[in-house]
């Protein structure tokens, strides 16, 4: 499992890279990418699917929309988990802290 820290400015869309270390190929995998309140790691706010960008290179990408970094600036938790039939395992984790916007789009 990989930690790290994720900074993200409220209303951001960022786009998380990620790469298996060390290298596994992940061809074929299906992942779930979700941030949960860090007070309580039960409340999931958000729950995506990663897209694998190339397998054997072990990378995959999670893209996050300006609607849903907008959240109460806070402390939270992300985690990626392969989830395919028969395994279950939590492949990245870290603190996902949103800070406050520094600016909030019009549109």
């Amino acid at each position: 499992m990989t930690e790290q820290t994720i900074t993200v400015y409220r209303c951001e869309a960022p786009i998380l890279n990620f790469t298996m270390s060390p290298v596994v190929d992940i061809s074929g995998w299906t992942l779930a990418f979700t941030v949960a309140r860090k007070k309580n790691y039960a409340t999931k706010v958000l729950t995506k699917t990663p897209t694998i960008l190339t397998g054997a290179s072990g990378t995959f990408r999670q893209s996050l929309t300006a609607t849903e970094t907008d959240l109460t600036p806070d402390d939270y938790w992300f985690d990626v988990w392969r989830i395919d039939v028969g395994v279950e395992e939590m492949i990245a984790a870290g603190p996902f802290i949103l800070t406050a916007n520094v600016r909030k789009p019009t549109t």
